[in-house]
Formats: structure tokens, sequence, C-alpha cells
């Protein structure tokens, strides 16, 4: 196994250290004052910035910050539908940082998590996930692409007009399809050999670097700053 890293993008950094970024911004997440989730979602599209991934950042910005304004707009009026886009909400930061590692390239992940001593088990598991989210964002076109053909919400603001039905209409297909993909990833890992009790090679080198260091160092600085400062007030 080669230990050269890519030199640019996403796949420049370690795997593992998205792994364990993911692993920090949890921690912050969990202990975080709803106020501070918003400091935590800018720390985290900064990450995506730094990892090559700018189209990605923004496009997660705008989604929070669509879901909190909708949120808070709906809070006096349905307040079903405000925990429902409020929960979504907070979880967008911690999504800005699982699209980093499903964004890497999927070899060099199995690798790395194979380097940590994940069991086989494990490995099942990571490798249908890191294979589920492309795919399932494929579903989520054609889905969309069916409401069109279908005349249902033929336009953007008809969501927001009708949000219940825009609620209904996506997510019952999403599950559906979810468990037919989840099916089908199932039999195409065990025919590519998941089951195999060798050790997996892989063509794409591995390792940490300085740029590991500079990624996962302020994250973990400047997450934990405003705790500090709390626990000094």
């Amino acid at each position: 196994m080669t230990e050269s890293v890519a030199s640019s993008g996403v796949d420049r950094a370690d795997p593992r250290t998205h792994l364990v970024t993911l692993l920090v911004a949890t921690v912050f997440w969990a202990v975080y004052s709803p106020q501070l989730i918003h400091y935590l979602a800018v720390l985290c599209a900064a990450y995506l910035f730094a990892n090559g991934m700018a189209r990605h950042a923004l496009g997660f910005a705008a989604v929070y910050v669509a879901l909190t304004l909708i949120a808070g707009a709906s809070a006096f009026v349905m307040p079903l539908l405000y925990v429902i886009l409020n929960t979504f909400a907070r979880a967008v930061p911690l999504m800005m940082l699982a699209a980093a590692l499903v964004a890497s390239n999927p070899s060099r992940v199995m690798a790395a998590v194979q380097k940590i001593g994940v069991p086989r088990t494990g490995l099942a598991m990571i490798c249908l996930l890191v294979r589920f989210f492309p795919v399932m964002g494929e579903e989520m076109k054609k889905i969309r692409e069916g409401q069109l053909a279908r005349g249902i919400l033929p336009k953007r603001r008809d969501m927001l007009a009708h949000p219940i039905t825009a609620y209904q209409c996506f997510f019952v297909p999403l599950i559906i399809r979810c468990l037919r993909l989840s099916s089908d990833l199932g039999a195409s890992s065990e025919l590519r050999g998941l089951a195999s009790q060798e050790r997996r090679s892989c063509l794409h080198g591995i390792g940490f670097s300085v740029w590991d260091a500079a990624l996962v160092f302020p994250m973990f600085v400047l997450g934990a700053a405003p705790l500090l400062l709390s626990v000094g007030a």
C-alpha cells in the first residue's frame, strides 16, 4: 500500500482526520446551547472551504439559514413544523463534516478504518454508509423528477406554501427507496468480497501530514473556546 496522499481537495487529508473532526464536532454539538449551534455551523462550513468543498459549504449554509428562518417563522403558527425543521437545522453542521468523509475516496476510507482496527462488522457498516449517501442523492433527484412529471409542487415556492404536503410527498417515497437501496448495496458489497477473511489492500495512499493537524487543531481550539469562556465567566 502506498503512503502518498492527495495534493489537493478533500482527499488531501487522511479520512481518519475527517472522522476525528466529526466526533469532536459531535461532542460540541451535544453540549452547545441553541445559539452556539450557529457558531458550530460556521466552523463546519469553514472546514469544508478548507477542504476545497466551497460549493457544498455554501449549499449547506443556505439550507441551514433557510431551515432556521422558516422554523422561527412557524414557531407560533405550527409548533410541530417548528420542531421538525429545527431538528433538521441542528443536524446540518454535522452533515457538513459527514459530507467531507463521504466525498473522500471510498477505498481510502476503507483502508483508513481498517488501519485503526475496526472489526469486520464495522467495516461492512462503513462501506454501506459510504456507498449509500451518494446513491441516495441520485434517488432524491429522481423523486423530484417524478413529482414534476405528475405536476406535484411544480414550483419551489409551492414547497414553502404547502410544507406538510411537501414533507409527505418527499419523505415517504424516500423511505421506500432507502429500503430498496440498502438491500441492493448489501448484495453488491457481498459480491465485491466484503465477506472475505483476507486483509483488504488499497491502491490509494493514506497517512497523516501537517495538513491534518492544521485541520483538526483549529477546529478543536475554536470549538472549545466558547465553552472555556462560559466557564471562566
